[in-house]
């Protein structure tokens, strides 16, 4: 649980830091404009994902999904992975826009499951001093780890700021199959409890793994003008 809510953590505080400044650099917007355009979307959609996390746990809660949380959570990361590494990649500032709204939205979809799977699996007497450690395990992989690692790769394997939009696309794609991972394998006596078997999530979760690191070299090749010439020279090779 506090794996997921690192990552979870790590994904957010990205698209709050970088956000703003890619589309400055990208698509030459200036602070009003961004910071208007982005907060909107974080107001409406940010705020509607987290209410349908809660609504959608209920509702496969009452159908007998013990382990819903943890559904909820792990497809949320998917759609997070997708719509947010694809975001930055979009050739215009509406399209960009467009995949940003329900990367948001998904994002917020996580965090509604948290503190309900806290509840579920934590014993009464240890649910303070978990639920501490995870509020400061989150902030620190959040605030302290997400931003910088963004920051690192445009600077020492893209070396060029304008390049930040492939740094934001991988570092957010890559987290989330690695959130599904580790979600659809937690220990068997907990997720059997639902409806999905232990060994199938295990290989659904395999592959999704493998398709992210696909995704992650698509995104390495997927620059415009001298792509591996740039990179190779960025590397070394």
């Amino acid at each position: 649980m506090a794996q997921k809510s690192s990552i979870e953590s790590f994904e957010w505080k990205l698209f709050f830091v970088w956000t703003p400044a890619t589309f400055q650099r990208t698509f030459g917007w200036d602070a009003r404009q961004a910071g208007l355009a982005f907060g909107l979307i974080v107001l409406t959609f940010g705020t509607g994902g987290a209410y349908f996390g809660g609504w959608m746990t209920d509702r496969l809660a009452k159908r007998g999904h013990l382990d819903a949380p943890l559904k909820v959570a792990a497809f949320g990361f998917i759609g997070c992975g997708v719509f947010g590494g694809l975001a930055p990649l979009m050739p215009s500032p509406e399209l960009a826009l467009a995949l940003l709204a329900p990367a948001i939205f998904l994002s917020n979809t996580p965090y509604a499951c948290a503190g309900t799977s806290i509840q579920l699996i934590i014993p009464n007497r240890a649910r303070a001093q978990v639920t501490a450690l995870y509020i400061t395990l989150i902030t620190l992989v959040g605030l302290g780890v997400g931003p910088t690692v963004v920051g690192l790769m445009t600077d020492y394997v893209f070396k060029n700021p304008a390049d930040i939009r492939y740094s934001l696309a991988i570092v957010v794609a890559v987290p989330a199959p690695i959130m599904f991972t580790l979600l659809f394998t937690y220990p068997a006596p907990l997720w059997s409890q639902g409806t999905l078997a232990f060994a199938t999530s295990r290989r659904v979760a395999l592959v999704v793994l493998g398709l992210s690191a696909v995704a992650a070299l698509a995104v390495l090749t997927y620059r415009r003008g001298g792509t591996r010439t740039h990179l190779r020279a960025s590397w070394g090779l």
